[in-house]
């Protein structure tokens, strides 16, 4: 009994002692995981093959422990046997003294009863420990089925670990062949410019002197330093000083501005009906000349507008990119400026062209093209010298 017991508690102390391994090993894992791929890689490797051999280790200890402890039972049945036999024997023994009679047989069975209640005893205890040891053993085996299971999934995530370290292996042999190629093109590039530099250093040395070279990339050079230094921050700091004065002056002439359009419309108004009146019997018989046309008109001007839209966005990109390219023009290159300077590269062709016409034709272009807004434009001229006087007379 104390052999079996003390067998009993080595077994607790060695399951729990692969327990506590085993977290170890689990917070080992989750520490890891944050290092480095690779060595993150090859450390969970070690591990689960460290896990594996303590695992198969420990089946083969606990295989041999089955193995006593089955020669163990088998020994204590035979015991049984034995100890039966001999109860058998002592019976058959006391129901033959009991036939004959003998006086003395008292205390013989009185002996033989005490033997038989110990023998008895004995077999109880021998039931019991058969019985623990059947329930450890069948403990053992689902503990050794559990870490079969668990070896099995330990070789699992091994070969998956393997395949992603083989694959990243891949991956950084491809990475690297992909930067040696990259390498030699920036080299062969290098080489090409080389080439292309000297090439130009020597055309332009056919018809320029050295000495005129030379002198021209130093003060080139110098120049770039000299206005980095000096030219830009002075431009910077002139920039900001007109605009802080233009911002100045809008403020001032912010409420001038108000009051002069407040007096524009009020002296501007009468003329403004009187001019609407004038035109629109005018404006009637254009818009019912025009109505047969309206919906031509109207897509040919939206397909007209796209276009004139989209060559608009590139002139401005051009520009806006031909800013940025020079230093010197570079804080010039505002929303503003550019699409006012794509404007003007637009508008300009079709006034070249309206001048062109003007010029061969004479006043019948004039006439034809330009009759509704030079018309326009007169009456507006008209309208703007009678406010004009109007307005200096009252501020005068």
């Amino acid at each position: 009994m104390g052999a079996s017991k003390l067998l009993i508690v080595s077994i607790v102390i060695s399951l729990l002692f692969v327990g506590v391994c085993a977290d170890a090993e689990i917070q080992e894992e989750v520490v890891v995981e944050h290092e480095d791929p690779d060595s993150r890689l090859k450390l969970e490797l070690e591990q689960l093959r460290f896990e594996i051999s303590a695992l198969e280790s420990s089946n083969i200890d606990k295989e041999q422990e089955l193995t006593s402890k089955d020669e163990r039972i088998t020994h204590l049945e035979k015991i049984m046997k034995e100890k039966s036999l001999s109860i058998a024997s002592l019976r058959s023994n006391m129901e033959s003294i009991q036939k004959k009679g003998d006086l003395d047989t008292k205390e013989i069975v009185k002996k033989a009863q005490a033997r038989v209640d110990e023998l008895e005893e004995q077999v109880e205890k021998l039931t019991a420990e058969i019985k623990l040891q059947n329930s450890e053993t069948d403990s053992l085996n689902a503990w050794a089925i559990e870490a079969e299971m668990k070896v099995k999934d330990l070789s699992l995530k091994l070969e998956n670990l393997q395949k992603t370290n083989n694959e990243q292996n891949n991956r950084i042999q491809k990475t690297e062949h992909a930067l040696q190629v990259a390498e030699e093109e920036l080299i062969r590039v290098h080489l090409e410019a080389t080439t292309k530099s000297k090439e130009l250093t020597q055309a332009h040395g056919a018809w320029f002197p050295p000495w005129f070279a030379t002198h021209f990339s130093y003060y080139k050079e110098l120049a770039t330093i000299y206005w980095k230094e000096h030219g830009q921050p002075v431009l910077h700091v002139l920039l900001q000083q007109v605009s802080e004065k233009l911002n100045y002056a809008q403020q001032l002439m912010e409420p001038h501005f108000e009051t002069a359009k407040t007096a524009a419309k009020r002296f501007s108004q009468p003329y403004i009906d009187q001019v609407a009146t004038i035109t629109k019997p005018h404006v009637e018989k254009v818009r019912v000349g025009l109505s047969p046309y309206s919906d031509h008109v109207s897509h040919a001007y939206g397909k007209f507008l796209k276009s004139a839209t989209t060559y608009h966005l590139q002139v401005q990109v051009g520009i806006q990119e031909f800013f940025k390219n020079h230093e010197i023009i570079k804080p010039l290159a505002t929303k503003e400026l550019v699409w006012f300077m794509a404007s003007a590269f637009l508008a300009l062709p079709i006034f070249l062209v309206y001048r062109l016409l003007s010029y061969i034709l004479g006043w019948r272009i004039g006439l034809v093209i330009g009759y509704v807004p030079c018309f326009y434009l007169d009456t507006h001229r008209k309208v703007f010298g009678v406010w004009k006087a109007s307005f200096a007379n009252e501020l005068g």
